[in-house]
């Protein structure tokens, strides 16, 4: 690459690493990296650290840490974001032990770790069943001053009802009520979706109401939970009425909220209401059974 006869230095580069990553173009990126390379020029840490976030957020862990090592090699030296990001990543991969291994890592190297890699760190614990990992990275956060958001709450929320706690699921709300936190959608998605799962409809519902007098709009994540736990009690009449209700609030039904009316139609007998809304689904794009 040249500019008016004019070769661009590291500094160039970063700046045009930058810009492919940010646009999502990170194969353009590493391009750029190559031919670094093979102009003579030495990546620096601005360098790796860019492309190694843009491949996390990319969500391509494999060459995020084949670029880590790479990094490391070389005697430079990650920064805070791009810990935090590979611990982002491989949290979302479900890969926890690796992740963890990076924040001790990190912390060896004196960088402290902030709110967002902890929350991160507790949400991959809770999503792969080891609350009392999380729990123990909730008191060290704060130990080490970071408060409490409603995203770690959420995290600890949600982790409880995936293992069938319902009342330890409801003290972390009552505890995230009591120091002052108000609620959000996904608060109350979470919990509605808990509730939904362990057949406690009432209490679903109840959220419901309380979620839309604090002018909070149901997703179709929440709606799809509602009508999932009326088909599961075999209310299908009140699970249409809800997808009605769903359709005319402005919302677009989801393939999981097809699926789980066209099965609850099917237990029910109603083969040809279950066909209309197989026709409707395939005519929205979708496939049965994907």
């Amino acid at each position: 690459m040249q500019i008016q006869g004019l070769m661009p230095n590291i500094v160039t580069y970063n700046a045009l690493i930058n810009g492919h990553c940010k646009e999502g173009k990170v194969k353009e990126a590493d391009k750029l990296f190559d031919e670094i390379v093979k102009r003579g020029l030495t990546p620096d840490n601005v360098t790796y650290n860019t492309l190694i976030d843009g491949y996390c957020k990319e969500g391509d862990i494999h060459e995020a840490l084949v670029l880590y090592n790479k990094m490391v090699e070389k005697g430079l030296l990650p920064d805070v974001v791009t810990y935090t990001a590979l611990i982002d990543r491989l949290c979302k991969t479900g890969n926890w032990q690796k992740a963890n291994k990076f924040l001790n890592t990190m912390m060896e190297r004196g960088l402290n770790a902030d709110d967002i890699t902890y929350n991160m760190l507790i949400d991959g614990y809770c999503k792969q069943g080891y609350m009392q990992e999380a729990l123990n990275l909730q008191k060290e956060m704060m130990d080490k001053g970071f408060a409490l958001s409603v995203v770690t709450f959420n995290s600890l929320i949600n982790g409880f009802f995936m293992e069938g706690n319902t009342r330890e699921a409801e003290n972390v709300f009552k505890e995230m009520l009591e120091k002052g936190w108000a609620p959000d959608m996904v608060t109350y998605g979470t919990l509605i979706d808990g509730y939904c799962k362990g057949g406690n409809m009432r209490e679903a519902f109840s959220l419901l109401h309380e979620l839309t007098s604090k002018g909070l709009a149901p997703d179709v994540i929440t709606y799809s939970a509602l009508i999932q736990g009326l088909c599961k009690e075999r209310r299908v009449e009140d699970a249409c009425k809800l997808f009605e209700k769903m359709i005319q609030s402005g919302l677009t039904p989801d393939q999981f909220t097809y699926t789980t009316l066209i099965g609850g139609h099917c237990k029910e007998g109603n083969i040809h209401m279950a066909f209309e809304l197989h026709d409707e689904m395939i005519q929205r794009g979708y496939q049965y059974g994907e």
